[in-house]
Formats: structure tokens, C-alpha cells, sequence
């Protein structure tokens, strides 16, 4: 497993989300944590999911973790981080993927799927 930072086109202009990941070159799993988490929730998996051939990334959200703080309130509605996950997406270059969104992770990734349903092949729910 290895930590990035990951620069981003947002919602509100460019963002920096850090990123964990393992398997690069596997399928694609895009790993989304909830309100107040971190891509630290899913790093104890990474390479576990690695092994299993997935390219397996978790990232801080904006407001989260190591990522860009807004001080705007509207940069924290559903569709800023459904906008961000798709742009996690863009900038990872992945056409698709599998996602799994836990709790508020969870809400974030089907407000994305409803944006672009054409991006992921598979959605996971976990506590949403």
C-alpha cells in the first residue's frame, strides 16, 4: 500500500483528496468512507483486496482526513461529493468501477451513480 496526494477538478475548482492504494493495475474498487471517517477506515484491507487482484483505493473526502478543508458550507452537499468521487475517477483513469460507500460514503455514492451510472459496474452499501 502506498498514500498520494490526488488532484482534482471539484466542485468548487481544484482540490487535493489524499489517497491510499494497493494493486495498481487490478480491477478497479474505489473504497468511500463516511461522515467524520477516513481512507484510514479501509486501509487495513487494501492489500488484502490487492492480493484478491483488485487496484483497491480509498481517499479522504473533502473536509476529511489529510484532504482540502473548505470554509464554504455548500462545498459539503451530496452532489460536491458525488462531483468529487466522479473526479477521483477522472483522475485515477478509470472509465468504471466498483465502489463501496459506507455510511455517509454511502449516500455520496449513489448520488454519483445517479449523476453517471455508465461509471460503475458494481455499487456496495455498506450501513448507508
Amino acid at each position: 500500500m502506498h498514500e498520494r496526494d490526488l488532484v482534482i477538478e471539484a466542485a468548487h475548482g481544484p482540490a487535493s483528496l489524499s489517497v491510499a492504494e494497493a494493486g495498481t493495475g487490478g480491477r478497479p474498487l474505489l473504497l468511500v468512507h463516511g461522515f467524520t471517517g477516513a481512507k484510514e477506515d479501509f486501509t487495513d484491507w487494501l492489500d488484502p483486496l490487492a492480493e484478491l487482484g483488485w487496484h483497491a483505493v480509498a481517499f479522504d473526502q473533502r473536509g476529511h482526513g489529510a484532504s482540502h478543508k473548505p470554509v464554504d458550507e455548500a462545498a459539503y452537499s451530496f452532489d460536491a461529493f458525488a462531483v468529487d468521487l466522479l473526479a477521483v475517477l477522472d483522475a485515477l483513469g478509470w472509465p468504471t468501477a466498483v465502489a463501496l460507500g459506507h455510511s455517509m460514503g454511502g449516500m455520496v455514492l449513489q448520488t454519483a451513480v445517479l449523476r453517471a451510472p455508465e461509471r460503475f459496474e458494481a455499487m456496495v452499501l455498506m450501513d448507508t
